[in-house]
């Protein structure tokens, strides 16, 4: 049973992971396998941008986002867009059996932070030489 792993994912450190439906609609809600497939999460829509000025996209619609905190690791999700399932063509997807293709994503764990570009791994450690250590 699949029950083990599921255990084991409460402990995991959940990362923040955004998701974005840029193509509009009224009421647009994820859902994947991070909630098991079983949880649809409502999305807000944005506002639109100030001083966009129109030009870019041209009728793109509303931008609904949510973000949800997801274990590390490999998920599917789809959207639920006016009661339709849809899939976001910009994003990475799969084909799916069951009808709509899935997109999916990888959350790397937060254990594994962004290289930083300050200084290297022996600047630290000579500032905390004591000077009076001798005895």
């Amino acid at each position: 049973g699949g029950w083990e792993g599921a255990a084991a994912m409460y402990h995991t450190q959940l990362v923040p992971t955004r998701f974005e439906w840029r193509y509009g609609g009224t009421q647009v809600h994820v859902c994947g396998s991070f909630t098991g497939w079983q949880e649809m999460v409502p999305m807000t829509v944005e506002p639109a941008p100030a001083g966009g000025g129109g030009a870019a996209g041209g009728a793109a619609g509303a931008v609904h986002s949510v973000t949800i905190n997801i274990p590390p690791g490999y998920h599917q999700y789809k959207f639920m867009v006016d009661n339709e399932w849809c899939h976001d063509e910009a994003q990475p997807y799969m084909p799916s059996p069951l009808g709509p293709p899935n997109n999916w994503l990888h959350v790397n764990p937060p254990s594994e932070p962004a290289v930083a570009d300050s200084g290297g791994p022996g600047v630290t450690p000579a500032l905390l030489v004591p000077g009076a250590a001798q005895p």
